[in-house]
């Protein structure tokens, strides 16, 4: 038990995922299926993990033949992962020394009189 609040684990490498999928010549179904897939695998690290699913995130690596527009979807998904692990990093510390800090002023009212 490390005290953390609210772990965020992100999963990399969408590309090997896909590459384990059958070919689908729907594209619509091969999207379905992929999400199907995310979904199984982010569930699996869940429960080995037992955080809440909201926790989990998986990220697209960035490819040879992507377009600026992927890229720029790839890095918006990313700094919103990232900006929410930020926000949950200043909760902690923040609960963290707030507690020390009361502490600290009531021991200084003791010993000013």
């Amino acid at each position: 038990e490390k005290g953390y609040h609210y772990p965020q684990i992100v999963l990399t490498r969408i590309d090997q995922v896909e590459r384990t999928m059958p070919k689908c010549s729907d594209p619509a179904e091969a999207e379905l299926k992929l999400r199907q897939l995310l979904d199984a695998k982010i569930e699996s690290v869940v429960m080995k993990l037992g955080v809440s699913r909201p926790s989990v995130h998986f990220v697209e690596n960035y490819h040879e033949s992507s377009t600026p527009e992927s890229d720029l979807s790839i890095d918006f998904h990313v700094l919103r992962i990232l900006h929410e692990c930020v926000q949950h990093a200043d909760t902690y510390l923040r609960s963290q020394l707030q507690p020390k800090t009361m502490a600290n002023a009531a021991m200084e009212q003791c010993s000013v009189q």
